[in-house]
Parts: C-alpha cells; sequence; structure tokens
C-alpha cells in the first residue's frame, strides 16, 4: 500500500471464535496487530488470485525454467 493512499475502515462482523483465535495467535507471531494481520492476509488472498491465462503463463514459465 502506497503512502499517500487514503484508507478505507471496514468492520467485519460475526468472525468464528475460533477464527478470531487464531488470527489473534498468527498476528501476534508476526507482531502485528489483529488489524494488520488481517490487511496482510487480504493482500496475500487478493494478490495470489490470478487469471487461468496468468497461471498457465507463470506456470509455462516454472517448467521452462526446470528445462533449461
Amino acid at each position: 500500500m502506497e503512502v499517500h493512499e487514503k484508507c478505507r475502515t471496514v468492520t467485519v462482523k460475526n468472525i468464528p471464535a475460533g477464527l478470531y483465535d487464531h488470527l489473534k495467535k498468527v498476528a501476534r507471531s508476526n507482531r502485528r496487530s489483529i488489524s494488520s494481520e488481517i490487511i496482510v492476509c487480504l493482500e496475500r488472498a487478493l494478490n495470489r488470485r490470478q487469471s487461468p491465462v496468468e497461471e498457465a503463463v507463470e506456470q509455462a514459465r516454472q517448467i521452462r525454467g526446470m528445462t533449461s
């Protein structure tokens, strides 16, 4: 996230207790607040999603790298 971006606020309701406890544990181990940990999780999940074409191109690059 760039520094000059305007941040938005999101409220998440009804988080299952087990999920919240796990999030809290992971945040603590990463020395982050729960809010910061949620942002990291969202960024990773959303950046990981690629289109099928992008996935195929990435797989082809990996295979080509293994055979070069």
